[in-house]
């Protein structure tokens, strides 16, 4: 068991991917409980019979560290009117060890007392981020208790740290470790500044629940998503190969067979669930974590994050899921085919019940290994409101229709998600960036896999029915104003060449209608204009917006409520005539209650990528390139002649002016002169 555990312990210094280049210790506790001898007695390796009332800091080079990292160690003083130099060290200390006497019982009940929660205090007032964020990131504290030669020949009792200490542990979780030392004796004096070292790039608190003995929810779903990344062919056990993979990937080390069968052993005695003759579960990967942390080799597992992407916080770091894209607003962002294809074998490998549809408990399992932040498109139970389902769950249409819909409107949302996921590719590979519309639209051939329609209509018109009727929501007879944006997306094949697109329709509550047609026109492929039969102010509605949609976007008319009776319009200009007398196409008469919509929205397809069916044709007048180098022409020659003609002027003025002065210098030759 002994050699099977030193696999995982080779050495880390070039494996574990530090993200820091030093670290401040600062050492806090009460008066004459030894906080300077220790300092003096690291660094001199002598201890000394008299001590300075503040030790000056101490920097131990990086070159002296096996970790290759500057270390600095900070007195401090515990006289009350120095208590503000303590405090501006606590909140630049990244660890701090705090200092009991083993012989003075006062010292380390004011452990609990009073240090503890100053520390606590000043550590964390200028933290920024979540709740989640700021409890990952506590400065760590190594409890220590010194002058344990006191104790005189019970030096190496443990029953302090067991009775005494314990509680503390359990009752405050930024105490990272706690070891007993002596300076006067040379006694585990390295040991306390390597554990306030290793505390700072190794902490246990983010990764283990001590008082539980389990692995905290951020690490456990951390190691969930590298067991998936490391079961290459998706069975759900780390075969012998498997293993030696992630061994060798995150520590640079083959395991041999011998260790290989240590491993499976251990695990085997502690879980009932943890091996299985194809190989190790995901119980018994979490459970090598664990024991990792336990044998005080949390080094270990901070490699293992480190190699998959994972700061301090537990989360992936930013320069993995974060992404930025420069294009115009014209342009819109789609995903590429090889994530479609990695979207689909994702679905299909959740789909456990192999029904073809995701229940809602595997679509959790899927995102089980995400931090905090829940689906990209909120909970499970809006779903049926985003896209189409069944009563199984949510199909691979649905699903790839909401991978879609998120791209299109928040593609940095995908860029989160999708290394969580497992996506196996760049992030750069993940989506590509549509044409220029305004470069497409002349040439009547938009390209584009994912069209967005804005909705637009009166009150009570049935926009939100028609967003409904394109996912296959039920009609509902019953009416809801609608008070904040509501996308839905769907595939639809065209009719001519079969292919796929996706139709996003977005919805707006009425207060932010202005608004949108004024500032955000940029994002729409087409304008889907919506009134009511049996509503007569409902088409000049429609007029007055018309009026502030930009000429170059599509617009396809439509009147509701067909099984009602007709009423007519307020306008002056029936529908017809309006449409006829600015060329646009003639309104499309429908029911959302009794007919079927599918025409109308392969439609919006049909125009958004060709926009001329569905603009007046000056909205696409374009000047042809011989008129444009004709004007060009005739405007350079006129400069020309212009400049000819005012230096043949120039050239004649200066000539006067020369003949008049020499006429002026010659007349007083032939004048008498008076008498």
């Amino acid at each position: 068991t002994q050699s099977t555990w030193g696999a995982f312990q080779r050495p880390l210094s070039k494996m574990s991917g530090l993200m820091r280049s030093s670290v401040r210790i600062l050492v806090v506790g009460d008066e004459q409980v030894g906080k300077t001898s220790l300092i003096s007695t690291v660094v001199s390796e002598i201890f000394p019979e008299k001590v300075p009332a503040v030790q000056h800091p101490v920097v131990i080079p990086a070159e002296l560290n096996s970790d290759r990292i500057y270390l600095t160690i900070v007195d401090s003083s515990s006289r009350p009117e120095d208590k503000s130099k303590t405090v501006d060290e606590l909140r630049l200390a990244d660890v701090v060890v705090l200092v009991y006497a083993v012989d003075r019982a006062e010292t380390f009940t004011r452990v609990a007392t009073y240090w503890l929660p100053e520390i606590k205090k000043y550590t964390q007032e200028n933290k920024k981020g979540t709740a989640e964020t700021k409890r990952a990131l506590k400065v760590p504290v190594v409890l220590v208790g010194n002058k344990l030669d006191t104790r005189g020949q019970d030096t190496h009792s443990s029953q302090h740290l067991q009775h005494n200490v314990l509680p503390v542990l359990q009752q405050f979780e930024e105490v990272e470790t706690c070891l007993e030392c002596s300076a006067k004796a040379f006694l585990n004096i390295s040991e306390v500044f390597y554990a306030a070292q290793k505390a700072v790039l190794f902490p246990t608190a983010p990764l283990f629940d001590a008082a539980e003995r389990a692995l905290k929810p951020a690490f456990e779903k951390a190691v969930r998503r590298v067991f998936r990344l490391c079961d290459k062919d998706k069975d759900g056990v780390l075969s012998d190969e498997e293993l030696d993979g992630f061994q060798f990937t995150c520590f640079g080390a083959h395991l041999d067979a011998h260790e290989l069968e240590g491993i499976k052993l251990v695990i085997r005695n502690q879980t009932h669930d943890g091996v299985t003759p194809q190989g190790i579960t995901l119980a018994g990967f979490q459970y090598l974590h664990k024991l990792f942390i336990e044998k005080t080799r949390s080094e270990t597992s901070w490699t293992v994050l480190r190699h998959f992407g994972y700061g301090d916080d537990l989360h992936l770091r930013p320069d993995i899921i974060d992404r930025s894209i420069r294009k115009a607003d014209d342009q819109s962002v789609e995903l590429t085919d090889r994530t479609v294809k990695f979207l689909t074998e994702l679905f299909q490998q959740f789909n456990k019940s192999q029904d073809g549809s995701l229940s809602v408990e595997e679509i959790e399992d899927m995102f089980s290994v995400i931090p905090s932040f829940g689906l990209p498109w909120g909970s499970n139970l809006s779903l049926d409101r985003s896209t189409v389902t069944t009563p199984r769950g949510l199909p691979l249409q649905g699903w790839l229709s909401l991978w879609h819909m998120t791209t299109l409107l928040q593609y940095k949302t995908t860029f989160r998600y999708l290394p969580y996921l497992g996506f196996p590719h760049e992030l750069d590979d993940a989506v590509k960036i549509t044409g220029r519309r305004f470069k497409e639209m002349y040439k009547n051939r938009i390209r584009r896999d994912v069209i967005h329609c804005y909705i637009f209509g009166a009150p009570k018109c049935g926009k939100t029915c028609l967003l409904d009727s394109l996912i296959g929501r039920p009609f509902e007879t019953s009416y809801t104003p609608t008070s904040c944006n509501r996308s839905v997306c769907n595939a639809l094949k065209l009719d001519k060449d079969k292919e796929t697109k996706y139709l996003v329709m977005t919805e707006y509550p009425e207060h932010e209608v202005t608004d949108v047609l004024t500032t955000n026109m940029e994002q729409c492929d087409v304008a889907c204009l919506v009134y009511s039969r049996d509503a007569p102010d409902s088409f000049a509605y429609l007029i007055r917006l018309c009026n502030m949609i930009p000429r170059h976007v599509p617009i396809v008319f439509v009147e509701t409520k067909a099984d009602l009776p007709s009423t007519r319009q307020s306008s002056i200009q029936t529908p017809q005539e309006f449409c006829d007398a600015e060329e646009y196409a003639a309104p499309i008469r429908l029911s959302v209650k009794t007919d079927d919509t599918s025409a109308l929205f392969r439609k919006l397809v049909d125009f958004a990528l060709h926009p001329k069916k569905g603009v007046p044709a000056a909205a696409l007048a374009r000047p042809s390139p011989f008129s444009f180098k004709k004007v060009l022409l005739v405007s350079l020659l006129g400069v020309i002649a212009g400049g000819l003609a005012w230096k043949f002027y120039f050239s004649k003025r200066i000539m006067h002016q020369t003949s008049s002065s020499s006429s002026s210098s010659a007349a007083p030759a032939d004048v008498k002169p008076s008498r």
